[in-house]
Order: C-alpha cells, then sequence, then structure tokens
C-alpha cells in the first residue's frame, strides 16, 4: 500500500506534487521551500515591497494548496508557480481561466 510519505522520499517535483494530492502537508512544505524564494522575488518585482510581496507570496501558496484537488495535469515546480503567481496578480482562477498547457 502507498502512503503519501512514500512519495516525498523521491524529491522530484512531481512526486512532492503526488504527495500534496495525496494530503501529505510536508510534501507541499518541500515545494514551498524550493519555491518560497522564487515566488517572493516575482511578487517583489511586482510590486517593490518586502512586506507586501511576502504576504502575496503567503497567499500564493495557499491557493496552490487549496487548488489541489480541482486542478487538472502539470506536473508542480517551477512553472506553475509563476503560472499560479501570474493568475493570482490579474485575478483569475482556474475556475475563470483554463490552464495553459506546458508547451508555452
Amino acid at each position: 500500500m502507498l502512503t503519501p510519505k512514500m512519495f516525498v522520499a523521491g524529491n522530484s517535483d512531481a512526486q512532492l506534487v503526488e504527495g500534496s494530492l495525496m494530503g501529505d502537508r510536508d510534501a507541499f512544505a518541500r515545494i514551498v521551500k524550493r519555491y518560497q524564494s522564487l515566488v517572493c522575488s516575482i511578487t517583489y518585482n511586482a510590486t517593490g515591497s518586502l512586506s507586501l510581496s511576502e504576504d502575496l507570496a503567503q497567499e500564493t501558496f495557499l491557493a496552490a494548496w487549496k487548488q489541489l484537488p480541482d486542478r487538472p495535469g502539470g506536473t508542480g515546480g517551477r512553472a506553475d508557480a509563476q503560472r499560479q503567481r501570474r493568475y493570482d496578480q490579474v485575478g483569475l482562477t482556474p475556475a475563470t481561466a483554463a490552464w495553459p498547457d506546458d508547451s508555452d
């Protein structure tokens, strides 16, 4: 029988996303740790405010956690973190906009 913890050991983005989909908060925490500086950089570049950029990054990861069960396709990782931040900046969600394929 597979458990969420089995996916974390692999350490790839896809395995961490799979673990997260199974409810493993540790797997999602590793995704956050891996991409936190990237998302903070994007939000800082957009706002020019360190505290606001950190708040927006936190909101981005919270939105990603809440949307995991509803999100089709994708492998997680850098491209998905950037895509999520772009959607958040313009107020879109997967419910209001189709997720682009990974060929962009």
